[in-house]
This record gives structure tokens, C-alpha cells and sequence, in this order.
């Protein structure tokens, strides 16, 4: 495995600090992070909005005056109800329940929006003494009439109690109805507990890592449904290593990656999950389907690869015939071998020296 710097093993020679593995992977577009540790990281975690699914007819007032503040189920993303808002001006919309937040943490917030006059809106989280603002989007481009996915992170500057997220109409824009379901605002280090082990990192002669296995519990099903209904073969994997103190908070500046590439092949049962996740430099050492060729390599003159419009009706694809043409930026072929482009080139033995 890769070295551990200096740093992280000095601080490993006290009784209170303890390493953990993280493993992270993107499938999907969705990203699952997992440690070692019995407890999640970088407490506390979990989801910071009460009632984000509008199932509850609280929890969210009036940002400014909406003239529509209300639980609805006209329409609804998930479950039986949305948060539903009208506005006759600017800035009008819903705010959340306030929570905290702390400084130089990052915080992931999504939510659903379904607008019906309009593609646009804005969104924001108020820093932890309440002020004005830890994010402000402009989130633009949205499809009327339909439910729309909004995400952004950001990285608290204010430590409190009193952030807060609210959504609401747009600079500009002084009528217009919105529908808000499934708000999220939780913390982006947010790791689950399970037991994992991985093999011993293999390495290649030219001393580049090349694949290791991980093996992971599937006890409770999870990952059966992540893998099985998605598309996980080349998905990004990281392996990384942190220090926790006595209070599970993360003590080196940021985690020591040991190995990171794709998802290569899987097998699945109830109770393990094996993966081999191959370096993204492990296909550099595969055959090409094709190689350099001095001539043109495009088979069709005039084709879409070629697009050339002239009146010439061939075409013996050379680079002369090729600037005759005046089409030089279309040639599909390689005038000299890349290893000796843009090299200088000498007669002799010595560079600079004439040949005797």
C-alpha cells in the first residue's frame, strides 16, 4: 500500500486517535460513502430539514408575503403532499426550521421544484448566525410544468443555530406559483458504518497500481439494489485513510487516498459484495483498434470526417492531395511518427557538431 506521510503517523502514537478506511463510490450519479468505523463520521450527521417531504403541514413559514403559503396536493414528488407558494413580487416564497450548522463544514442541498409560470428560481441557506447568505443560487433552465432536480454544495464560513433554507421567487420576477417537495440540507461527509476489507494493493512492474478487490457486507440487502439496478462497471472508486480523535472527528486535514479507479467486475449474494476496481490507467497497456498512419485515414471522401464541399471528385489520400485541396485541417492521418514531432532532429553523433 502507499506510504503514510509523517504527519498522519505521528499523530497515530496517541492513545485517542484511531485510523479508519473510507470508501467511496459514484454509481449512477449518486454518490455512497462507507467507513470502517462503527459510527459515521464528522458528527453530528444526518439530515438537517424537518419535514423536507411536506407531509407534516408545518415546519415551513413564509419567506417576505407569498399570497400562497400552503400544503398542498395538487401536486407532489413523492408521498401525498408539496410545499406549494404564490407570489406577487420578488423574493417571496417558504423558509425551513432553522438548524446548525458549523463553521468550515460542507453541505450538500437538493430539493424538487415544479414551477408552473416560469423556468427559473432561487434558493439559499442563511449562514449559522442567520445573515445573508451561505449559498444563493439562481437556479435557471428549469422545465415548466414538470418536476425538477436542484442540487449545489457549499462550505459554511459562520458556525450557529440559525441557518436556514428557503426557496422563492427570482429577481424580476413578481408573480408565479411553485411547488417545493423533498428538501435535503445534510452534511457532504456523511459516511455509513459497515464492515469492508480489500486486498493488498497490486502493482504493475512500472510500479503503477493496477487493481485491488474489496470485499463488503451485504447483510441487510443495500447494496443488492444499488448494483443490481444500476449500471455500476466504471464507476469511480475511492479508497482513502483518515485519523479520528476520542470524538470521531476527522484530525488530518484531509483523507490519504490509497488507491482510486473503476469498478471493474462485481459478484453479488446476500451477504457479500466483492469488486475489483482496476486503476484509470490500467487500459493504457491495452491494444488500440487502430494506429498511426501516414495516410489519410478516413475511407469515404467527402464524408462527414472529411467535409470537404469542393468540386474535385477524388481523392488519393495523401497530405500533398490533401492540400491541394485546402482541406490540410479535416487529413485524418499522420504526416510523422508523434514520437519524433516537434523534436529536433541532427545529422551526427553529437548534437550541434557537423558529420565527419
Amino acid at each position: 500500500m502507499r506510504t503514510i506521510n509523517a504527519s498522519i503517523l505521528a499523530q497515530l502514537q496517541s492513545e485517542e486517535l484511531k485510523p479508519f478506511y473510507l470508501l467511496g463510490w459514484t454509481i449512477d450519479g449518486t454518490t455512497h460513502r462507507y467507513t470502517d468505523c462503527d459510527v459515521p463520521l464528522n458528527v453530528p450527521t444526518g439530515e438537517l430539514i424537518v419535514n423536507g417531504g411536506m407531509e407534516i403541514d408545518g415546519n415551513w413559514a413564509s419567506r417576505s408575503t407569498p399570497t400562497v403559503n400552503e400544503r398542498s396536493t395538487t401536486q407532489k414528488h413523492s408521498g401525498t403532499y408539496s410545499r406549494k407558494f404564490t407570489v406577487d413580487a420578488q423574493f417571496e416564497g417558504i423558509k425551513s426550521d432553522t438548524f446548525t450548522v458549523v463553521a468550515g463544514e460542507t453541505y450538500r442541498v437538493s430539493f424538487w421544484t415544479f414551477p408552473t409560470s416560469g423556468t427559473v428560481v432561487d434558493y439559499n441557506c442563511a449562514h449559522g448566525d442567520g445573515t445573508m447568505w451561505a449559498l444563493a443560487v439562481n437556479a435557471v433552465g428549469l422545465v415548466q410544468n414538470t418536476w425538477n432536480f436542484v442540487q449545489s454544495e457549499y462550505t459554511e464560513t459562520i458556525s450557529g443555530s440559525d441557518a436556514y433554507f428557503t426557496t422563492m421567487s427570482p429577481t424580476g420576477v413578481a408573480a408565479g406559483t411553485w411547488y417545493t417537495d423533498d428538501v435535503s440540507v445534510a452534511h457532504r461527509n456523511v459516511y455509513t458504518p459497515l464492515g469492508f476489507k480489500f486486498s493488498n494493493v497490486r502493482y504493475s512492474l512500472s510500479n503503477i497500481v493496477d487493481k485491488v478487490d474489496i470485499e463488503i457486507d451485504n447483510l441487510d440487502m443495500v447494496q443488492t439494489a444499488i448494483f443490481v439496478d444500476g449500471t455500476p462497471q466504471g464507476s469511480d472508486v475511492v479508497l482513502s485513510l483518515v485519523v479520528l480523535d476520542a470524538n470521531l472527528k476527522v484530525v488530518n486535514a484531509s483523507a490519504v487516498t490509497l488507491f482510486e479507479g473503476e469498478i471493474d467486475t462485481w459478484n453479488l449474494n446476500e451477504r457479500r459484495l466483492s469488486v475489483t476496481v482496476t486503476s484509470i490507467f490500467y487500459n493504457w497497456g491495452q491494444r488500440t483498434l487502430s494506429k498511426h498512419s501516414p495516410s489519410c485515414r478516413w475511407k469515404a471522401f467527402k464524408s462527414t470526417e472529411c467535409d470537404y464541399v469542393g468540386a474535385a471528385d477524388w481523392c488519393d489520400r495523401t497530405y500533398t492531395k490533401c492540400a491541394t485541396l485546402s482541406n490540410t485541417t479535416n487529413y485524418g492521418g499522420f504526416r510523422w511518427l508523434p514520437s519524433i514531432v516537434d523534436r529536433e532532429i541532427w545529422w551526427g553523433r553529437v548534437q550541434g557538431e557537423p558529420p565527419k
